[in-house]
């Protein structure tokens, strides 16, 4: 079993659509984790050299920092530790590489307690980061979602070598996310900072002076309570149907693992508590980014009968090929019979009364083994008494048709910091916004899309007129994806083709030079589940659920590092029209299910960055799962979110032989 970082285990409960049914909840749910965070600070003389701004580093860095107490949550505990504050040496000695105080403990948020903390120490002495933070982890104690917030303007000058120190620290189990931010730091910095943060599960920030280091401060102060997660009570799978656990309507973790040596296989039974319903269950998974990021293993999504019936199946492609991480995400399904049908198909019959379903999670052949922590959410919502008489679905979906669009974006837009993760996505009404993102990064929204509602969500691009913009040459591609997942986790980005806007410098200016990233969601309607085309590759038929749609703005790395650690502002609209109608009447309920985490509950938000990835082969493995009346176009295109950069008549060539399919 591999480690596995689970900052926040809090198991969601999901209520059935019946309010006269007893929702299933997760046996052994644990509590909700108390957020605790350390901030730990450069004190040493480096910080006395002057910023940009006319100050010294040390001032600029106080005054961001207690900026930005007032985005920390308020119920979080938080304690401030320094290093090189006290020792004045003749440089790396004993004394000199351990010198690093806890100077306010960890306890609830005490803003004046901290302020006072951070104005009291003077910059004197050496960079003991690595000490530093071996000490931060014992601060934090052994349980709580435990965060890391490191503010350097230099290097490592002791030993060991703070990435190595890092990695003992997860390698011990000690569940800790570490972010960093380099202060006005050279190349050789920035590669440690960029080094301790992807071996602590979090993201480098490069400040190149105060103000920059101000709105970053503050962005990671939000984020503080919202690191990537998966949630749920752990489960083990079972390599044989007969062993499988059993997973009742709720959240759960485990793991995944690809082999060098072939397939390897998980299964899982689901229950149906209530006669007719659709069932939903869905799996969600990040991998980091990786230098080699091609062949590490295909995944592969089953629900069937317990007599090997096969209900729904999805499968996708793990490859990452511009450094971006991958989200991969399946969901399979098990919908009600539709009293349309005037003679329904065996299949879909079996799948609609099954008292119990298998639920398959498969992991392909890789050139190096991965394993990689997964979140699987089982769904179940009340069969519909009205569904023949519900309006129909949707006779087509868009698709490739953001040329088509306008964006929705209008005034001023609004400043928010996105989400990390599904679990934390930041809600927000339809409207214009801002948001920062690092290179390599993608951060979540979410907004309620009703009955008989349609939506627009546009990327409308990086402000121009950003400074570090500026510094971009013709041939530096900044791709922007925004993608669009359903409340059931399925991808259904209307924009199958490009999924990103590619923006370049062209005589001086930041140009869009593709078509632009605006993404539709059609009418929501109950029906979409048997009347309408799937949508993204046909892997999606989510738009057949009233609820919380998620919208993820991200941004690709470029070449050779340039803008790494940078927040750029990236600029994003969302509207949702139409009127609230053709609600369905479910069974033995007068409302409407509540399918998200944690019935009733709004969560707030590792950097969520999925890069989807469209198959170079075409051949019989992109067709070997055979279709259903349930599940129509059987195996489809990956499922794994986010932007790939098509360029020629490669890209081309392999859309063309896509769409064939």
């Amino acid at each position: 079993m591999t480690r596995r970082r689970i900052f926040s285990a809090t198991a969601a409960a999901f209520a059935l659509a019946a309010a006269g049914v007893a929702p299933v909840v997760a046996d052994e749910s644990p509590a909700t984790e108390q957020t605790k965070v350390v901030l730990v600070l450069d004190a040493s003389a480096s910080m006395n050299e002057p910023d940009p701004s006319g100050v010294t580093k040390l001032e600029a860095a106080k005054t961001a920092l207690i900026g930005a107490l007032g985005s920390l949550p308020e119920d979080a505990d938080v304690g401030l530790r320094v290093y090189g504050a006290t020792v004045d040496g003749p440089g790396r000695t004993p004394a000199e590489c351990a010198d690093s105080q806890l100077v306010h403990p960890i306890e609830p948020l005490d803003e004046q307690g901290l302020t006072a903390a951070i104005q009291s120490f003077d910059a004197v002495g050496e960079t003991p980061i690595a000490y530093s933070l071996q000490e931060a982890a014992k601060d934090l104690g052994a349980d709580g979602k435990r965060h890391i917030i490191l503010v350097s303007d230099g290097e490592e000058r002791c030993v060991p070598d703070p990435c190595v120190a890092v990695q003992d620290i997860i390698d011990a189990g000690i569940g800790v996310q570490i972010d960093t931010v380099g202060f006005g730091v050279g190349d050789v910095a920035r590669q440690q900072l960029t080094c301790i943060a992807e071996a602590g599960g979090g993201t480098y920030y490069d400040a190149a002076d105060a103000g920059t280091l101000t709105t970053t401060l503050n962005t990671l102060s939000t984020r503080t309570a919202r690191p990537f997660t998966i949630e749920g009570t752990p489960v083990e799978g079972s390599p044989t149907p007969e062993g499988a656990p059993l997973l009742d309507v709720g959240q759960y973790v485990d793991s995944a693992a690809s082999s060098s040596q072939g397939m390897t296989t998980k299964y899982y039974r689901v229950p149906r508590t209530q006669p007719g319903s659709t069932i939903r269950v869905s799996m969600v998974g990040r991998m980091p980014a990786a230098t080699d990021g091609m062949n590490r293993g295909r995944w592969d999504w089953r629900l069937s009968t317990p007599d090997g019936l096969e209900c729904s199946s999805r499968w996708a492609l793990a490859s990452d090929t511009q450094r971006q991480g991958v989200i991969a995400a399946g969901t399979v399904i098990a919908v009600q019979l539709d009293p349309r049908a005037q003679q329904p198909d065996a299949r879909a019959k079996a799948c609609a009364e099954a008292d119990e379903l298998v639920y398959e999670l498969k992991r392909g052949n890789a050139k190096t083994a991965v394993t990689t922590d997964v979140e699987i959410r089982v769904m179940e919502e009340a069969p519909a008494a009205d569904a023949d008489s519900l309006p129909d679905g949707v006779a087509s979906v868009p698709q490739d048709n953001s040329d088509q669009l306008t964006s929705p974006a209008s005034g001023t837009p609004v400043s928010v910091v996105g989400g990390a993760s599904f679990n934390d996505a930041l809600t927000i009404e339809p409207g214009t916004y801002v948001t920062e993102v690092v290179p390599g990064e993608m951060v979540l929204f979410k907004a309620r899309i009703d009955w008989g509602q349609e939506a627009i969500f546009a990327i409308d691009g990086p402000d121009p007129a950003f400074p570090p913009l500026q510094g971009l040459q013709t041939l530096d591609w900044l791709n922007v994806p925004g993608n669009v997942y359903a409340p059931d986790f399925s991808q259904m980005d209307s924009q199958e083709f490009l999924r990103a806007g590619m923006y370049r410098t062209v005589s001086g200016e930041l140009k869009l030079e593709s078509a632009p990233d605006i993404n539709q969601v059609p009418q929501v309607n109950f029906r979409n589940r048997w009347d309408s085309p799937r949508m993204y590759f046909s892997n999606s038929n989510g738009f057949s659920m009233a609820g919380d749609y998620y919208f993820a703005v991200g941004l690709g790395e470029l070449r050779d590092g340039i803008l790494r650690g940078v927040p750029v502002p990236i600029r994003f609209s969302i509207a949702v029209t139409g009127e609230v109608q053709g609600a369905p009447e479910y069974v033995e309920a007068d409302a409407e299910p509540s399918l998200s985490p944690t019935a009733g509950a709004t969560p707030e938000p590792s950097d969520l960055s999925p890069a989807t990835e469209i198959p170079a082969e075409t051949g019989d493995d992109a067709t070997d799962v055979p279709p259903t009346e349930a599940d129509p176009a059987g195996s489809a295109l990956p499922l794994v979110g986010g932007a790939l950069l098509v360029v020629g008549a490669v890209g081309a060539g392999v859309y063309a032989a896509v769409r064939r399919r």
